[in-house]
């Protein structure tokens, strides 16, 4: 049996990280003796640490649905001969090209491979859009639904550059993915006079992680501190998956020659929805402290 390459979306789990989400809101939501019932079997297991296992994962979970879109986005563009070929993404996919630096580059608005978000492409019904609509509302053309596609596009834009921002420290995602290297380091932060010492803003930091980081050329030595803040990062992966639901359903219907405007429900993106999900919950969010080595010379 041959693999066809449009199998590929037939068989992607678009829901994977909403569903890991809803896992980890029930395991959040725990009462304290379910809590206990279930750490039974950890040795010196405790209900704080099993809280902040929760929580961490929750934003792993996140970090991960953004490389994730992302990896789906750099592997629809053109390629290097300018073709566009959507039913041969699962091989793109493979390549392992490193994003990252595009990534950091299109939440600064610098030029970058994304830039092709907005570059308007010849469709073959004889209209021109943003290959960001290509993206996201593949073969979608019935005239029912065009308005609200191109109010979408802009709340698409803008729920990129919310992501990319959150994706472009490598070193935050690292730390989760390869070997837990985030550490339970600031318990609270104080802001006081220079004079008197006096008090002035408290910020309860218990409930953060603290990423370390080490740029061996420049000798520049970073504490990345992040307070967690489950429901915010829940939120966004609940939009990241359905910027990858439009990626992925429209082609798995218009690839196997059906309707995707009759067969499969299309997300539409709102404004107001997407300030909702980016609100924060917490006071304080991050905070950096660097260590520069001073030239001696």
């Amino acid at each position: 049996m041959m693999y066809r390459p449009e199998e590929f979306y037939h068989g992607f789990q678009v829901s994977h990280f909403d569903y890991k989400q809803l896992n980890n809101r029930f395991l959040l939501n725990l009462p304290d003796e379910e809590i206990k019932k279930l750490i039974q079997p950890v040795v010196n297991g405790s209900k704080e640490e099993f809280l902040r296992s929760v929580k961490g994962d929750i934003r792993l979970t996140f970090l991960l649905s953004i490389e994730t879109l992302f990896e789906l986005i750099f592997s629809l563009l053109p390629n290097e001969k300018n073709q566009i070929n959507d039913a041969t993404l699962i091989y793109r996919l493979v390549e392992k090209k490193p994003y990252y630096e595009e990534i950091r580059k299109f939440n600064k608005k610098e030029k970058s491979k994304l830039d092709w978000l907005k570059k308007n492409i010849n469709f073959n019904n004889g209209r021109k859009a943003p290959f960001l609509r290509h993206i996201f509302y593949f073969g979608l053309w019935k005239d029912e639904i065009v308005e609200s596609v191109e109010k979408s596009l802009p709340v698409i834009e803008d729920a990129l550059r919310i992501l990319a921002q959150e994706l472009s420290n490598r070193e935050e995602l690292n730390s989760y993915k390869h070997g837990l290297r985030s550490i339970p380091f600031m318990k609270s932060l104080i802001l006081a006079e220079p004079e008197t010492f006096k008090e002035k803003i408290k910020f309860d930091m218990d409930d953060s992680v603290t990423i370390y980081s080490h740029n061996k050329k420049t000798g520049v030595r970073e504490f990345l501190t992040k307070q967690f803040d489950p429901e915010r990062d829940m939120a966004l992966t609940h939009v990241a998956s359905n910027l990858i639901n439009n990626i992925i359903q429209p082609r798995k219907t218009l690839l196997k020659k059906g309707k995707p405007e009759d067969t499969l429900p299309i997300i539409f993106f709102f404004d107001e929805d997407l300030k909702k999900a980016n609100e924060a919950h917490v006071r304080m969010q991050d905070f950096r402290y660097t260590i520069t080595p001073i030239d001696e010379k």
